[in-house]
């Protein structure tokens, strides 16, 4: 039997759209975001980052519950349009 060691990478991006309803994703639910989870920012674009992050890194419980914000669709975020992409996959052993 062997053993392979190694590490892999890539480089992904997404295009994404969102559309944002300022009078329910709130300056009061930002704010909790920052101070119960981490620190991401005052601004919407802030956190419209960080959640195209989660988007990203696959941390998220399902497509609308996100840890720390909770549904996006009761807070007024809105997923129009998601394309991913991933490339240069590099896999490289010891």
């Amino acid at each position: 039997m062997e053993i392979f060691r190694g590490n892999t990478s890539a480089t992904s991006e997404i295009e994404f759209d969102i559309e944002v309803d300022e009078t329910l994703f709130t300056q009061e639910i930002r704010d909790e975001f920052n101070e119960s989870i981490y620190y991401v920012g005052e601004d919407i674009q802030d956190h419209v980052a960080n959640i195209v992050t989660y988007l990203l890194k696959g941390t998220y419980d399902t497509d609308d519950f996100f840890e720390g914000y909770g549904y996006m669709s009761e807070i007024g975020v809105t997923f129009k349009r998601m394309k991913f992409h991933t490339y240069d996959d590099v896999v490289t052993f010891d």
